[in-house]
């Protein structure tokens, strides 16, 4: 099947989810889905960047009910006289019980760089992503990676390093979501015009919640 989304992670799963979700009221199990999704962007990005990859997903449902779904976008390559926009593209896994009472994810976009000529330009190295979503697709738990990011701007530099992120949400027997996480930096460099001028290692927040007994 084929569908049209807006470029929403939320959006494209709660459609994703719908759409899987019918198949299994027609068909029964086990069943294999192809599905293309073209994402809906503005006529200014079309303008510029031209049609963008779609978003294939091939899904596998088995007969007790697991399913699994392969999430690929291809790789992407621009370049005109104003500069140039390189992509490695996303790849990952989906899995999920038949009534998608929670659904776990693990993402990987390749590494991103971006160049405006002779002004600035972007480099992101590779991203992961895992997580699990609940019932309603609200994150109950993440771990987030990025390994290095480059921004240059003229003659000026900033480069941060091996950045993370990670949080669990429980609930309690009362019924209160409780959350805990932290977020680290390993380093952040800035430089102006070739020389380093601040240097930051070991950035670290740490949140974390803990019902109260009642009296």
């Amino acid at each position: 099947e084929t569908m049209q989304v807006k470029p929403h992670p939320l959006v494209l799963l709660e459609m994703f989810k719908n759409s899987l979700s019918k198949l299994l009221q027609q068909h029964g199990k086990p069943l294999q889905v192809n599905t293309n999704i073209k994402m809906l962007v503005s006529d200014n990005i079309t303008e510029h960047f031209g049609e963008l990859p779609n978003l294939t997903i091939k899904t596998n449902v088995d007969s007790p009910g697991k399913g699994q779904s392969d999430l690929i976008i291809p790789e992407l390559r621009l370049a005109d006289e104003e500069g140039s926009l390189n992509w490695q593209g996303l790849s990952g896994q989906l899995r999920f019980p038949e009534k998608f009472d929670t659904l776990s994810m693990a993402l990987k976009a390749g590494a991103l760089t971006f160049a405006e000529a002779g002004k600035s330009s972007l480099s992101i190295r590779p991203i992961t992503l895992n997580g699990v979503l609940d019932a309603d697709l609200l994150p109950t738990q993440g771990d987030v990676s990025l390994p290095a990011l480059k921004i240059v701007e003229r003659k000026d530099e900033v480069n941060v390093k091996e950045v993370s992120l990670n949080f669990k949400t429980d609930q309690t027997d009362s019924g209160l979501q409780l959350g805990n996480g932290s977020f680290k930096i390993g380093q952040i460099e800035v430089m102006a015009e070739g020389s380093s001028k601040v240097m930051l290692k070991g950035l670290e927040l740490v949140s974390g919640g803990k019902e109260q007994d009642s009296l």
